[in-house]
């Protein structure tokens, strides 16, 4: 399943993309993993990016050594489709505040974009980031995820395309249905 949504500001329309799929297989310039601040690929997300782009994503985290909560880091793609790996450092819900936890997934997601542009690429694809293993409510995470995502394209000038990938149905219909919400469809 897919939905798009165009998102304008005074200069350029970008493109937001809900996906239900599998974020590895992602052609976008990169791809996000949903990572821990030590950036070992484990599970969830991260396991599939470790398995699927081999080792050399791992051996580059290495080098990194961590990423702040709220954070993100870029490495190569490995053998995936996409080229790079943005390393995003969502919150461990239940370790912080309401509050806190809202604003680290916000930050995560807003520097993983400002990572995206730092390196001059121009399309990226998220995972639902901290609502697996982190346990992050879906539904908040949704909304935090495309505001932030909104906020940020409504005050760039390069066009991006930013694509929100959800493996299972079910998430992709609550993203979706926080998308059409938000951009009124």
């Amino acid at each position: 399943m897919e939905s798009q949504y165009i998102i304008k500001n005074a200069e350029v329309s970008h493109i937001l993309k809900l996906i239900q799929g599998d974020i590895t297989k992602q052609s976008t310039d990169a791809i996000v993993n949903a990572a821990n601040t030590n950036l070992i690929l484990g599970t969830g997300v991260a396991g599939a990016i470790s398995r699927k782009g081999g080792k050399t994503i791992q051996e580059e985290c290495n080098r990194i050594g961590s990423c702040e909560i709220g954070g993100a880091v870029i490495t190569s793609g490995g053998n995936l489709k996409s080229k790079h790996v943005i390393h995003a450092a969502g919150p461990i819900y239940n370790q912080h505040t309401q509050e806190i936890a809202e604003m680290h997934l916000a930050n995560a997601v807003k520097n993983s974009l400002k990572v995206l542009q730092d390196n001059k690429l121009s399309s990226i694809s998220f995972p639902a980031i901290s609502t697996g293993n982190f346990g992050f409510p879906k539904q908040k995470a949704a909304e935090i995820m495309i505001s932030s995502i909104i906020e940020f394209l409504k005050s760039t000038l390069n066009h991006l395309l930013v694509e929100i990938c959800l493996f299972s149905l079910d998430d992709y219909k609550i993203f979706n249905n926080v998308a059409h919400l938000f951009l009124k469809k």
